[in-house]
């Protein structure tokens, strides 16, 4: 009964997970356990969380990373049932398995929290930090698993719908804007369809029409308005200065990530060739054909072990990035943001970036006057000429509406 009491407060009452080791520390309930990170085991669980949210390789590229500088799962040792004192052989200390590294990622300990059955299933937070913060679980996850904090209570979503699932009709690549655009009148989302004329012609156009009011843009005439918009606006140069540093800066630091894999790299393989020698040694001693026969088999495993670390290290080594390059490119895409926003062949990613631009979501009026809220490193150029009202308007709007802008730019 005190250990369930103690586990629904936090603390530990059982063996420490991977990563983790138990530690006895005076708490405001007594003297009680808690996990701290294990000082080779921890490093392993943070490098798969950074990798996956990384977002640079697969899961199967990631076990492959991990395994190479040196992880081996916890050893344990077999005990004689009718005597526990004694040890009659061992298991673990194997490479990651692909389930296993699934396993590690979606478990909400290495976040802090704990969830079994003493807790009646419901997610509690720990009294301790855990190896990695809730956000970083919730990236690596993508979305699998989320960890949420609500009312100050900690809640556990599992395999939560995405939005385009519930939302549905929000990903269509004929209206890629709709979500990005809003209304005038109401500023609402827009709605994409297609209607069909009398001829079986479809005209396809972004309309807002249930909501009290009638709106309809043609699809023709919305994806000019973008195109004129797009070209009119440019990045600050103090921003362009900022994500430069920010490039260099995380190139920088991902240099020092991998200098520490092959730095881990080169202690496994040591550890490798003391333990291939010391095997060798072995042979001397062997007389039967059957302890020769598993000699041999250790000595090969060991030696195919050391030849793929090298061949992994040789192979990073080589991978040399040209910052020049990169920032060559980076600098050539803020030049041109036209090209990124409207140049991409996925159209809903085009209009994602799209979306960036702004503090507030436009409406399309905002979008034709020049008058939206810009994010703080978007800047609008002063010549700025659009189309100030879609086409077919009456002349006295048209006249109005000149008229308004005139007003929006003197203010």
């Amino acid at each position: 009964g005190a250990e369930i009491r103690y586990t629904r407060l936090g603390y530990r009452v059982r063996i420490a997970p991977f990563g983790y080791v138990n530690e006895k520390i005076e708490t405001p309930h007594g003297k009680r356990v808690v996990l701290k990170p294990h000082p080779e085991e921890s490093k392993w669980i943070i490098r798969m969380f950074e990798l996956r949210i990384r977002g640079t390789l697969s899961d199967r590229q990631i076990v492959k990373e991990i395994n190479s500088i040196g992880f081996k799962s916890r050893k344990i040792y077999l005990r004689n049932p009718k005597n526990r004192t004694q040890v009659i052989g061992s298991t673990g200390e194997k490479k990651l398995r692909l389930k296993q590294f699934w396993i590690y990622i979606q478990n909400p300990i290495y976040a802090g929290i704990n969830i079994e059955k003493w807790t009646k299933d419901q997610p509690v937070k720990c009294q301790f930090n855990g190896l990695v913060t809730i956000d970083m679980f919730n990236k690596a996850n993508k979305g699998k698993i989320i960890i949420s904090e609500e009312n100050g209570q900690i809640k556990i979503y599992k395999n939560k719908p995405p939005d385009w699932l519930i939302n549905k009709g929000v990903r269509n690549v004929d209206f890629p804007y709709k979500r990005y655009v809003h209304c005038s009148e109401c500023k609402q989302p827009l709605y994409g369809s297609s209607s069909r004329g009398k001829l079986g012609k479809r005209y396809p156009a972004y309309h807002c029409h249930s909501r009290g009011h009638y709106l309809r843009i043609p699809q023709k005439d919305f994806d000019t308005t973008i195109k004129n918009f797009v070209k009119q606006i440019h990045i600050s140069k103090e921003y362009t200065k900022q994500l430069k540093e920010w490039a260099t800066a995380e190139w920088k630091r991902r240099i020092e990530d991998t200098k520490k894999d092959a730095v881990t790299i080169d202690k496994r393989i040591n550890e490798l060739k003391i333990t291939h020698q010391a095997t060798a040694e072995k042979v001397k001693l062997i007389s039967t054909d059957t302890a020769m026969k598993i000699i041999e088999d250790e000595l090969l495993r060991l030696e195919k072990e050391i030849n793929a670390l090298e061949n992994d290290k040789n192979n990073t080594d080589t991978e040399v990035i040209n910052m020049e390059i990169v920032m060559d490119n980076v600098t050539y895409f803020l030049e041109h943001l036209e090209e990124l926003l409207l140049g991409s062949s996925d159209p809903l990613k085009g209009a994602a970036y799209f979306g960036l631009l702004f503090d507030e979501a436009p409406t399309y009026k905002d979008l034709l006057f020049g008058t939206p809220k810009l994010a703080p490193y978007i800047k609008l150029n002063d010549d700025f000429k659009g189309q100030l009202v879609p086409v077919g308007e009456p002349e006295r709007i048209r006249t109005s509406n000149q008229f308004l802008k005139r007003e929006l730019l003197y203010h």
